[in-house]
């Protein structure tokens, strides 16, 4: 079952604490991420990936640097984690909106001319989940009663992409190892995603080797964890594997899945300590090694575990 943690309660840091300590994500009300903001997010990005291919190629990402732009990674591609394995059947458009980067005239974005709306949109939704992971963070590092000396990282100078996912319809049955999502944990901080409830989503993988389905009430956003987190937290964040499913056969343009994911992450040159739990488990790495190695790993085909 999806724990459910309410950020108007009292008792919500430990609640958060407590579910991503457990089952590493909750689903989370309260978190001030206006609907009519969501809605304008989903609306302009299925306008712009119905565009034809040719004009959502002139964003396309260059596979130099960090991901930016729009990504085919269902075509396949040695950059998308493609050329002769199975490729992961989605595209997606990813931008990094942060003060810290720029803002939304960060070198390497790519927006594009339609729809016209669609930057305006991002920003205010990459201000929203900017505002809540800065919040998430500094409660968590209060119910783990550690130093708020490198809060700064991860909260005003966070460097988070955001990032829109599109599920297209599948009209055959995929081959074997085809999915739209492969088994990983993200490799950040915190995962903040909002998915609608088209078949084929989101499974959180469980200690035992399975998979369980991921359900979210009305209004809620789920929260996960990722790598750099668990390693801040000494452990007692854990970062939990997650795959997406495709839909079942035959489910035609009601298989079609849209998620807008935030991914937070600590500026790239801070160097992630546990701040808590077990701090002899957890050796230091500089997040921007991090974040390129997992990069680096996705396009070599290798697993993004841990």
């Amino acid at each position: 079952m999806t724990p459910v943690v309410d950020l108007e309660h009292s008792d919500a840091a430990r609640a958060l604490l407590g579910a991503l300590g457990t089952q590493g994500y909750a689903a989370v009300l309260g978190h001030g991420v206006a609907p009519d903001v969501i809605a304008e997010m989903r609306t302009t990005a299925l306008e712009f990936f119905a565009l034809p291919r040719e004009e959502k190629a002139l964003l396309e990402f260059d596979g130099v640097g960090h991901w930016r732009g729009w990504q085919p990674v269902i075509e396949g591609a040695a950059r998308y984690g493609g050329d002769e394995r199975p490729t992961e059947l989605l595209e997606r458009l990813e931008e990094n909106l942060c003060t810290s980067q720029g803002g939304a005239d960060a070198p390497g974005n790519r927006w594009p001319a339609r729809p016209a709306r669609l930057r305006s949109a991002w920003c205010a939704y990459h201000d929203a989940a900017f505002a809540l992971t800065t919040r998430l963070m500094t409660e968590l590092a209060a119910a783990l009663d550690a130093d708020d000396h490198d809060l700064d990282a991860w909260c005003d100078d966070q460097w988070s992409n955001l990032v829109v996912n599109h599920f297209p319809p599948l009209d055959d049955v995929p081959v074997p190892g085809r999915v739209r999502v492969a088994p990983h944990t993200d490799h950040g901080g915190l995962t903040v995603l909002c998915a609608d409830d088209a078949p084929g989503g989101l499974e959180i993988g469980d200690d035992r080797g399975g998979w369980a389905a991921v359900g979210q009430p009305p209004g809620a956003l789920l929260v996960q964890a990722g790598d750099l987190l668990e390693r801040w937290a000494g452990g007692r964040i854990r970062a939990t594997p997650h795959r997406v499913v495709n839909p079942p056969p035959g489910a035609g343009e009601a298989g079609r899945r849209l998620s807008i994911v935030y991914f937070h992450q600590p500026r790239l040159d801070c160097v992630v300590v546990p701040v808590a739990g077990d701090r002899e488990a957890y050796s230091a790495i500089a997040a921007g090694d991090h974040v390129t190695d997992r990069q680096d790993a996705y396009r070599r085909g290798e697993p993004s575990l841990g």
